[in-house]
């Protein structure tokens, strides 16, 4: 099975061209603890690379790349499909959707095979109800990210943070308290309903044992 490292590598070589984008590479320098490279990171910076070949109309190199997508949620292992949902195709839609960036999701979604086309409309949805869902804190927002000036701290808001109707900027913190907010309340019917259930079957009991007690005097 492929793992997330090879996917990495497979990925960069089927779009050589991302290797002469030396900002992406300062990004990642700035990005990455000295020595120790994310795989995230560059799978992000990978993907803001993916849209200025779209930007620019150098799609030579696109379907290769959509390809090798396809390959690996079909055969990597679970950190390496992990890497294509999360790294590349979150980033993608994260990217796409800033006010200040050309390409639109759409342009994406029509490379895409069918496994990976499913990853992705899972993702939109899922941030989609994240995003709607009531937040505690006041979340950042398009303006301020457009105000960014440091380069780096720009294309981190940019692919880590995606822009909703109202102009607000949700987060994967958001869709993990999502998510946990769906399993707890999960959790939570679950054990009404075997509550309910208990208590049903406690009050059957109590029925049968009275009735037993009325025919014994009767």
């Amino acid at each position: 099975m492929t793992s997330s490292r090879e996917a990495l590598d497979r990925l960069i070589a089927a779009c050589p061209s991302f290797l002469g984008a030396t900002d992406l590479y300062e990004y990642m320098a700035w990005s990455e603890e000295e020595g120790e490279p994310d795989e995230y990171v560059r799978a992000a910076a990978l993907a803001q690379h993916l849209v200025r070949l779209i930007e620019r109309r150098e799609v030579d190199e696109l379907p290769g790349v959509f390809g090798i997508v396809e390959e690996i949620l079909a055969e990597g292992d679970q950190e390496a499909v992990y890497l294509i949902r999360m790294g590349l195709l979150e980033s993608l839609l994260n990217i796409c959707s800033h006010d200040d960036v050309a390409v639109d999701a759409g342009d994406f979604e029509l490379l895409l095979g069918a496994a990976a086309r499913e990853e992705w409309r899972s993702l939109s949805a899922l941030w989609e109800r994240a995003g709607a869902r009531r937040q505690v804190l006041p979340r950042f927002t398009e303006s301020e990210y457009l105000n960014i000036k440091d380069p780096n701290l720009k294309l981190y808001f940019r692919t880590t943070k995606r822009k909703l109707a109202d102009g607000t900027l949700v987060t994967a913190a958001d869709v993990v308290r999502y998510e946990n907010y769906v399993a707890d309340s999960t959790w939570r019917a679950v054990r009404v309903r075997r509550a309910s259930s208990q208590v049903v079957l406690l009050f059957g009991v109590l029925i049968v044992v009275a009735i037993a007690l009325l025919l014994w005097r009767y």
